[in-house]
């Protein structure tokens, strides 16, 4: 919760966005939820905009995303930032952003998925700062019905090779 101790933590990622998302009237403020190491079992998925205006920024480890593995993001309608994950998703897409939300990603790490790394329908995704591509996956990005991507200045370290099954980018 409110603390950084063995009782105070939240014990999910999903706990801690819908306390975030829910209970707290940003007022134009940033709220940060940080997230310790470890490998979180479950995909976060947050739907509609948070009360205020405001980012909500959830953090893993910047230094090493891979210290923090979790099985993907969907975010539907809101505004945040997403940062110092490694995202893998054996289910569907990595990161889903959608229904007018808007993120900004940075400093990640994508990882084996089983469809998209990124999917984008109707949301507006920003890259504000480097990432890796470390997996591999069906599409590398799927950008459907208003998906908006800016990865404007951004280096994205892909110098592994990868295999994108189907394509490395698909627009519609």
């Amino acid at each position: 919760g409110l603390s950084d101790t063995a009782g105070g933590a939240f014990l999910t990622i999903q706990k801690a966005m819908t306390v975030a998302f829910v209970d707290y009237d940003l007022g134009g403020f940033g709220l940060t939820v940080q997230v310790r190491a470890g490998t979180y079992a479950e995909v976060v998925s947050v739907n509609g905009e948070q009360t205020g205006a405001g980012t909500i920024s959830v953090i893993g480890d910047e230094a090493t995303p891979s210290n923090v593995k979790v099985n993907g993001f969907s975010m539907s309608g809101c505004r945040c930032t997403i940062s110092g994950f490694q995202i893998l998703s054996s289910g569907a897409h990595g990161l889903v952003v959608s229904d007018g939300a808007t993120v900004r990603q940075k400093l990640n790490e994508f990882s084996v998925t089983t469809n998209a790394h990124i999917f984008l329908i109707g949301g507006k995704l920003s890259a504000a700062g480097n990432y890796k591509i470390t997996g591999n996956a069906a599409y590398y990005i799927i950008a459907q019905t208003r998906g908006w991507y800016d990865m404007s200045g951004v280096a994205v370290d892909h110098s592994i090779a990868r295999s994108f099954l189907q394509q490395f980018c698909f627009l519609s």
